[in-house]
C-alpha cells in the first residue's frame, strides 16, 4: 500500500511539473509572438520614417518662343515711283481684274494677293502709258473711276521688305483691264492750238526705221523722249520732211483696210500723216487681235517693206492713235541723234497670232 501510494505520488508530481514546463513553454511562444509583431511594427514605423517622402511629378515648364518682331511695311509715296509705266516693257495679268462702265464713270474690282502690302492703281490715256493716281492699303477690293477719259486701268501689287522706298520693294502682280475709247472733252475756253495738237512731235528716222515722240522742256522745246517705237518702212516711198514739206498726223481709223490682197487684209490703229499714208499696226486677216499675220511683224524694223506707211506694233500705234490727236506735227528725217531702234519682243509661242505688245494678248498661267 505504501510502495502504491509513492507512485502515485510519483506520477501526479510529474505529470504537474510536465504540465508547468507546457505551460510555460506555450505561454513563452505567444509572449514571444506578440514581442515579434511589436517588433515587426516599430521596424516598419521606422523605415516608414526614415524614408523620404515621394513627391509628386511636376512636368517641366516649356521654354516660351520669343514673340517675333513685327516689321512694318513702309508704303512708298508718290515721289517715289516713277511718272509713268510703259505696258509693253512689263509682263501683266488679263484676269484678275475687272472693270465696268457705268454712266458716272468705271467700277473697279481686283483679287487680292495675299503677300501684298500696299498697291497702285494707274489709268492710261492710250492703252501704252500708264499713269499712277492712287496708292491703296492691302485689304482695299475696289475703286470707283468717276470719269470717262481713260483707255484702260492697271493694277499693281507690290510686297515691301521693310525699308523705306521702293529700291526694295517686289512687284508681285500687274493686272491689266481691257481697253476703252477714251471719251475726251475739250476745254471750250481754251482756243489755243496747243490745247489740242501741240503736246507732242513725232520724229521717224529712217536709217534705224524707228520712231520717237516728244514733249516740251521747260523751254518750250520738243526734247524730252517719252516713247520710242520700232516700224517696218517703205524706202523713197516714205517721203522726207523738208521746208516745202511738212506732215501733221490728220484722219484716224481704228481698222485700216488693205484691198490689195485676196481677201482682204486689216491693220489697227491707223493715223494718217500724208496723203494715202499712215501710222498703222501690223497686218491681219480679220478685224480680230488674233488673227496676226506673222510676216508683217517679224518686218517691223526692216526698210523697203511697206507703200510708204510707218508700220509698227500695235503699242506703237495705239498710241499714237490715241495721245496724238490731229495736228500733232510729224518730221520724217534721214538719220536723227535723237531716236535710236529700240528693239522689239519675240512673238509668244504660246499665241503666235498675237502681237506681242499687244495689251489684250492672253498671258499663259504663271506656274505655281
Amino acid at each position: 500500500m505504501r510502495k502504491t501510494n509513492f507512485i502515485f505520488n510519483v506520477i501526479v508530481v510529474s505529470t504537474f511539473f510536465v504540465v508547468t514546463l507546457l505551460v510555460f513553454s506555450l505561454t513563452g511562444d505567444v509572449r514571444g509572438h506578440m514581442i515579434g509583431r511589436e517588433s515587426n511594427t516599430e521596424n516598419t514605423s521606422t523605415t516608414a520614417l526614415l524614408t523620404e517622402p515621394t513627391l509628386p511629378t511636376v512636368a517641366p515648364t516649356a521654354t516660351p518662343s520669343p514673340t517675333p518682331t513685327i516689321v512694318p511695311a513702309y508704303v512708298p509715296e508718290f515721289e517715289d515711283f516713277p511718272d509713268h509705266f510703259w505696258i509693253d516693257t512689263m509682263p501683266t495679268l488679263p484676269d484678275g481684274m475687272s472693270v465696268t462702265e457705268n454712266e458716272n464713270g468705271f467700277e473697279i474690282s481686283w483679287m487680292l494677293q495675299a503677300k501684298a502690302d500696299y498697291y497702285v492703281l494707274c489709268t492710261s490715256g492710250n492703252g501704252a502709258e500708264y499713269i499712277p493716281f492712287q496708292i491703296l492699303s492691302p485689304s482695299v477690293f475696289e475703286w470707283e473711276y468717276m470719269e470717262k477719259n481713260v483707255a484702260g486701268f492697271m493694277l499693281l501689287a507690290y510686297e515691301d521688305n521693310g525699308q523705306e522706298g521702293m529700291d526694295d520693294d517686289v512687284m508681285l502682280r500687274a493686272y491689266r483691264s481691257m481697253l476703252f475709247t477714251p471719251e475726251v472733252e475739250p476745254d471750250i475756253n481754251d482756243n489755243s492750238a496747243e490745247n489740242t495738237t501741240g503736246k507732242y512731235k513725232i520724229i521717224v528716222d529712217k536709217e534705224d526705221c524707228a520712231f520717237a515722240v516728244f514733249e516740251k522742256d521747260e523751254n518750250g522745246e520738243y526734247t524730252v523722249c517719252v516713247a520710242t517705237y520700232p516700224a517696218a518702212l517703205g524706202g523713197r516711198k516714205t517721203p522726207l520732211s523738208s521746208e516745202r514739206r511738212q506732215f501733221t498726223i490728220g484722219r484716224k481709223l481704228e481698222w485700216r483696210t488693205w484691198t490689195g490682197y485676196s481677201p482682204d487684209r486689216y491693220s489697227p490703229y491707223a493715223s494718217q500723216y500724208s496723203s494715202g499714208i499712215f501710222f498703222h499696226g501690223p497686218i491681219y486677216r480679220r478685224k480680230s487681235f488674233d488673227t496676226l499675220m506673222k510676216y508683217s511683224y517679224d518686218d517691223i524694223g526692216s526698210d523697203y517693206k511697206t507703200g510708204g506707211c510707218v508700220r509698227t506694233t500695235v503699242a506703237g500705234a495705239r498710241f499714237v492713235y490715241y495721245a496724238c490727236p490731229a495736228g500733232t506735227v510729224v518730221e520724217i528725217v534721214s538719220s536723227s541723234d535723237w531716236v535710236s531702234y529700240p528693239g522689239k519682243p519675240a512673238i509668244d509661242a504660246s499665241f503666235p497670232t498675237w502681237d506681242p505688245t499687244d495689251p489684250q494678248k492672253p498671258t499663259p498661267a504663271p506656274v505655281s
